[in-house]
């Protein structure tokens, strides 16, 4: 379908879908891993991306959704459904563990900027760390990382 290739190339920064070589079908997370076209740790970081965006891609409704109704409609394996989900909680200012608050933070660093899980603004690192959302050496580690990795 032409005009859902020109959607998803025109999107925001996200990975929407996966293209199938030879062919124009756009295939979702789930089915671009289970065919093998990615592998699932690739699969896991794409599906961070999107619900760190704001939700996982439901190609076929254009919508983004949660994490749970994104598992029960098969977009979701079961084997990324727990740190989905506990990703999912961090973005919306929810109690979250150290270490899924960090990637988190490093993911949003690497999209569009720090989101204050309170006022949904994006701020700098420097913002983020006056208000506590993160401290100076988590910060400093996410940036190091960052600069290791590109």
């Amino acid at each position: 379908n032409e005009q859902m290739i020109r959607k998803i190339l025109n999107s925001e920064k996200v990975i929407c879908g996966v293209i199938s070589p030879g062919c124009t079908s756009v295939r979702s997370v789930k089915d671009a891993a289970e065919v093998g076209l990615l592998d699932q740790e690739t699969a896991a970081r794409v599906l961070e991306g999107q619900v760190i965006s704001g939700g996982i891609i439901d190609l076929k409704r254009g919508k983004q959704l949660s994490v749970t109704l994104a598992s029960k409609m098969g977009l979701v394996d079961n084997v990324h459904l727990d740190n989905l989900i506990k990703l999912e909680k961090a973005t919306k200012g929810r109690e979250s563990d150290e270490n899924t608050k960090l990637r988190m933070i490093s993911l949003q660093m690497e999209m569009n900027g720090i989101v204050d899980p309170q006022t949904k603004e994006r701020i700098t690192a420097v913002e983020a760390r006056k208000r506590g959302i993160i401290d100076k050496e988590a910060m400093l580690n996410i940036l190091k990382k960052q600069v290791a990795f590109g």
